[in-house]
């Protein structure tokens, strides 16, 4: 079983990778095609991006139910149920802005569903 850390870290270094993929001159991207499919695959990742937050969110919550956090320094210093209260409300916001993120994506790459390479010039 893959432990969630490892999926995220995994998760951020294909986000690196393809950041170089597509910087330009690295040859990855050569049709218009290419870049509708990124940008497709990109949107399947932000709209799975909310049920992630909110199985660690609901993962907190039940921590701080049953007395299982503790918060021993910082801003919520003895207090895990204002911390894991101010991680569900960010935790929130970033699910929304998945969400947003998942639109903008797939409008992008629709703008690009019917776009084709020129055929090369003789």
């Amino acid at each position: 079983m893959t432990r969630p850390v490892e999926s995220a870290n995994t998760a951020a270094e294909a986000i690196r990778a393809l950041g170089h993929a597509t910087f330009p001159r690295a040859g990855g991207l050569v049709f218009p095609s290419d870049a509708y499919d990124v940008l497709s695959a990109l949107a399947v990742l932000a709209a799975r991006l909310p049920q992630t937050l909110a199985q660690v969110g609901g993962f907190l919550d039940a921590e701080c139910e049953h007395d299982r956090v503790r918060v021993v320094d910082g801003e919520h210093a003895g207090d895990p149920v204002a911390a894991v209260t101010t991680c569900a409300v960010h935790l929130e916001t970033a699910g929304n802005a998945a969400h947003r993120l998942r639109e903008a994506l797939d409008a992008a790459a629709a703008a690009l569903c019917w776009a084709a390479a020129t055929d090369p010039a003789p």
